[in-house]
This record gives C-alpha cells, structure tokens and sequence, in this order.
C-alpha cells in the first residue's frame, strides 16, 4: 500500500528517477534453497510489483537485488544469491547494495552480472 501511495505522489516528480521495490531480500530461515525461493517467489514477486508501478508512471526506473545471503552462506566472498532467471520487464535496473571494501571483488561482481545481462 505505501509503495503505491508514493509511487502515485511522486509520479511526476522529476528528481524521483525510481523506485527500490525491496529492500535486501533475505532467506532467513526458510527451509528452500536461494535458487528456487528466488524463481518461485522473489522473482513472481518484483513482476507483480513492477507492474503495478509501469501503470501507475511507465517512466520511473525500477531498482532491485538479488536475495542478501544469511551470514555465513557467501560464496567466494559474494553475499548475495544469484539471479539465473530474467525478469523480463522494462525499466530495471540490479542495484545490489554492495558491502564489500575489496575493489577488485566488486569489479569481478560487475563483469559476472554484465555477462549475465543482469545490469
């Protein structure tokens, strides 16, 4: 509800170039693994938001992560879980909210995700 009554009060505000539909999704403790809590929900998920929000102003941009892994369950240092499958929806854009001081790492997350087509 307070996503749609902001996206409708900042619809044609200017500085407002998009919208974080959720915010470091995470698993927690429930019993699935990141690749399948990720396709069967998350991603069912952002498409039924970002729809909702294209009809609402088409040209706003659409920011979302993958799932924040639990502390503990990183892989090769990447804290977040990978998103294999495609949103197929306009206007988005993977904005991780990335912790992580090593440069080189970051770079390596940008060059797996542009080979993804992910950004």
């Amino acid at each position: 509800m307070l996503g749609k009554l902001s996206r409708k009060r900042f619809a044609n505000e200017p500085y407002v170039l998009g919208y974080d539909i959720v915010n470091e999704p995470r698993k927690l403790k429930m019993n699935i693994s990141y690749k399948d809590l990720t396709d069967k929900y998350l991603i069912p998920l952002y498409q039924r938001i970002i729809d909702a929000s294209q009809k609402i102003n088409p040209n706003k941009k659409i920011l979302f992560q993958s799932i924040f892994m639990n502390k503990g369950e990183k892989i090769d240092n990447n804290q977040y879980a990978e998103i294999s499958s495609p949103l197929n929806r306009e206007n988005i854009i993977f904005a991780p909210h990335i912790y992580q001081n090593n440069i080189d790492f970051i770079k390596k997350i940008w060059i797996v995700l542009i080979k993804n087509r992910q950004c």
